[in-house]
């Protein structure tokens, strides 16, 4: 909830800015343009599931602008151009599946069994294990829920890290898609150049699909050699998406975070074909 108030503030102080470069107050949307708002977060939320396993499935609210400012009428407001047109932002779509309390607190107890096994005589423990079963625990904190986010007309790089033996996974999909598995494997502990911390405890044990269904290929920047056990690829669409919020739709970029197991069986439930209909659009 915190990440969902802070991007929302985010897209409020990024609104005030173009607000103020163009030097046009802003104006409530207009109701073609709600409605184009709401067909496009139709057409993302409805081809995603709404269960899976006995997670708790939670899903923002896309077409319903909880996020806008709005004017003494509660009608959103929308930053301008020149042109009168929206711009500054895109439908957008975030969906959680939260595992079971049960099932994580179980995974967590047999971790600390784990642990206890490799508790010497003199009570202390052997570090290398003590570090794997640490590596554990987080990915276990991390992944606990499985999280899916849907954004439209992307333009910026988009950064995805995976453990240094591993290499990106091609993924097949029913559509043409930029499409790839970046995995950090259990038990992998991640380390910064001359560190053991990381560069993002908060999400970066996690394995991480990234799809992009867009008509121009896709380029991606490899992170130069470091004495790290991750790597990070910069992932940029190439195809000028405009900045315009009604604009038609040039790409849709899908991440899914969460454990590989969860990640490969929710790929399958997507209704891709759904999703690659929207290009254009």
């Amino acid at each position: 909830m915190k990440k969902i108030i802070l991007f929302s503030l985010l897209i409020v102080c990024a609104q005030a800015m173009l607000a103020q470069d163009a030097g046009l107050p802003p104006r409530p949307y207009t109701k073609a343009e709600l409605q184009r708002w709401s067909f496009i977060c139709q057409g993302l939320s409805t081809a995603i599931p709404t269960s899976f396993k006995d997670y708790t499935f939670r899903q923002t609210s896309c077409g319903e602008f909880d996020w806008a400012e709005t004017d003494r009428n509660r009608s959103p407001l929308t930053v301008i151009n020149k042109k009168n047109e929206p711009i500054g932002n895109h439908p957008n779509f975030s969906a959680w599946y939260q595992m079971n309390e049960d099932s994580v607190s179980l995974k967590s107890q047999l971790l600390d069994v784990d642990l206890l096994k490799t508790q010497k005589e003199d009570g202390s423990f052997d570090m290398k294990q003590f570090n794997i079963i640490g590596a554990k625990s987080e990915k276990l904190r991390q992944c606990s829920t499985l999280s899916i986010e849907i954004l439209t007309n992307v333009v910026i790089d988009l950064a995805k890290q995976y453990e240094i033996t591993t290499k990106p996974e091609k993924l097949n999909l029913p559509v043409d898609a930029f499409a790839f598995l970046y995995r950090f494997p259990e038990g992998k502990e991640v380390k910064e150049e001359g560190s053991s911390i990381g560069t993002d405890g908060l999400a970066f044990y996690k394995d991480k699909a990234l799809i992009i269904l867009s008509i121009k290929p896709t380029k991606v920047v490899t992170s130069p050699p470091c004495d790290c056990t991750w790597k990070e690829d910069k992932v940029y669409p190439q195809d000028n998406a405009p900045d315009v919020s009604t604009a038609p739709l040039k790409n849709i970029v899908i991440s899914i975070d969460g454990y590989e197991k969860d990640i490969r069986e929710i790929i399958t439930q997507i209704n891709w074909k759904a999703l690659a209909t929207m290009i254009g659009k």
